[in-house]
């Protein structure tokens, strides 16, 4: 009988652990192809050192308006500092900011491509 019920919980434990990889292979698979959501879009604008007001301003200005010119508002560039980060963290209390300041950092050693910056949430929800 110990034996048997040994078994049974072997099979629930490999069960368990295949599960568990199934489901972590979904959450990495194709990061960077799928919908950039709104708050995405919110995130990269924050931690790039831009607020949406700045954005706004600065594209909206009755052209056409190309991918490149709303991208390099998402990307981190020398022209934004930490503080810049900072800074407009502090006009929206309501976020977090240490996610922020992560994604920053995370963002500066491997990039901001989109991958990169879902790549962050991905290793920290496990």
């Amino acid at each position: 009988m110990t034996k048997l019920s040994l078994k049974y919980s072997q099979i629930r434990l490999l069960f368990c652990v295949i599960v568990i990889v199934i489901g972590v292979f979904f959450r990495c698979y194709n990061l960077d192809k799928k919908v950039y959501w709104h708050d995405e879009v919110y995130t990269s604008i924050r931690v790039s050192g831009y607020n949406a007001q700045e954005v706004v301003q600065e594209i909206f200005t009755g052209q056409v308006i190309q991918p490149q010119d709303l991208l390099k508002y998402q990307k981190i560039t020398p022209k934004k500092t930490w503080q810049d980060t900072f800074n407009k963290l502090l006009e929206h209390p309501e976020h977090p900011p240490l996610f922020y300041l992560l994604s920053r950092g995370w963002q500066g050693i491997f990039g901001s491509s989109i991958f990169s910056s879902r790549s962050l949430a991905v290793a920290i929800s496990f």
